[in-house]
């Protein structure tokens, strides 16, 4: 018996490592492949659910087929429960906070923050960005992403995307579907 829990508890953390870091994997190359690379970007602890939620509006549909948006012709056909599951998984983040130990080398700042950064500098940017939402045994994973500069009433703009992720067999992250996509000026 106490083998068998043994091997359970190691294998518990072997997991959980193991997705940890295919969630740091995804994390680097969706910030990294998708931030505006001409400003001085910062992560914003908390989603806005306002900027999510909009987004999110094709998802809550009765579709189940999704395209996407871009050139090329992926699509991908979501059960019932992973929608519900996606959508429910995104909804809790809006209690989560993200810490300077989730991103190497990206600092970051609470959302009463961004005002007073921006000020700072016309070249100060600003990253909301989601856990990976990973269904089907972790190959594909779902992420909202937004980058945004300045004010965006006045003189900001920037970009977002909600997109579906699939891992290669290489082992590395490709963005796969793009559910929902936004340019602001």
């Amino acid at each position: 018996m106490k083998k068998l829990l043994t091997t359970i508890f190691i294998l518990f953390f072997a997991f959980d490592s193991n997705g940890q870091y295919q969630t740091n994997q995804l994390m680097k190359y969706v910030i990294k492949t998708n931030s505006i690379k001409t400003y001085n970007n910062v992560i914003v602890a908390e989603l806005d659910s306002s900027i999510v939620e909009f987004t999110l509006r094709n998802l809550k549909t009765n579709k189940s087929v999704f395209k996407s948006i871009d050139t090329s012709k992926a699509k991908i056909t979501l059960t019932l429960k992973e929608k519900k599951f996606i959508l429910n998984s995104l909804k809790e983040q809006y209690k989560k906070d993200w810490s300077e130990e989730d991103f190497h080398n990206l600092k970051v700042i609470k959302q009463e923050q961004v005002k007073s950064y921006i000020k700072e500098d016309k070249l100060n940017g600003y990253i909301y960005i989601s856990s990976p939402v990973f269904i089907r045994d972790g190959k594909i994973a779902l992420v909202f992403f937004a980058n945004f500069y300045g004010d965006l009433q006045k003189t900001g703009g920037g970009i977002n995307n909600l997109s579906f992720y699939k891992i290669q067999e290489n082992g590395e992250w490709k963005k796969w579907i793009v559910l929902e996509s936004g340019i602001y000026n």
